[in-house]
């Protein structure tokens, strides 16, 4: 079977309404920057950490609501969509609304394992231009966990490494990982 790259499918600018009402691209791909990026294939421990991460962050949301690969619609020609978003109001309030604004995000999570390049690149920009107050990368293949925050037009100004011990919105470093192997 021939490995899957992460890289945009297409190099041409598709606008957010051809990317919403077009049959072409599927329900997981994303669009950043005009560019489209392919769903990449996840396995089990990419499944069960975000499943985690959603988990741990809702129990401690004070209400707010945590999502899971939600689609946030970012002004411009962009529609990612993280592996988790704690978003600044209730899960009721979104009910009542046909998309997600990135600029309701107060901080998105993104569990990398098989999608390092777009998540240590253009989503970084993206997030940052998009107003995201904080931006965590979770990498899985190198254990390593790091926060982005002060967004800028020119991407996350500060980039806090975490280490063992370390604590992110109540979560331990160590959880943020999850066990050796997972």
């Amino acid at each position: 079977m021939a490995a899957v790259l992460d890289r945009p499918t297409s190099n041409v600018g598709v606008t957010l309404d051809e990317f919403l009402t077009s049959d072409v691209y599927g329900d997981g791909d994303e669009l950043m920057f005009g560019m489209v990026w392919p769903e990449m294939p996840e396995g089990p421990t990419h499944s069960l950490r975000t499943e985690a991460l959603r988990n741990l962050f809702a129990a401690r949301s004070d209400g707010r609501w945590v999502g899971h690969e939600v689609a946030l619609q970012i002004v411009g020609a962009s529609q990612p969509r993280p592996d988790v978003v704690v978003f600044r109001e209730t899960f009721e309030t979104y009910l009542r609304r046909d998309a997600f604004d990135a600029r309701d995000a107060e901080a998105v999570i993104e569990v990398s394992l098989s999608t390092h390049d777009r998540d240590y690149g253009p989503k970084d920009l993206l997030y940052a231009q998009a107003g995201i107050p904080e931006y965590v990368i979770v990498d899985l293949k190198n254990r390593a966990v790091e926060v982005r925050t002060e967004p800028s037009a020119r991407g996350y100004l500060r980039r806090a490494p975490l280490g063992p011990g370390d604590v992110y919105r109540g979560v331990s470093f160590e959880d943020l990982l999850g066990p050796v192997g997972t």
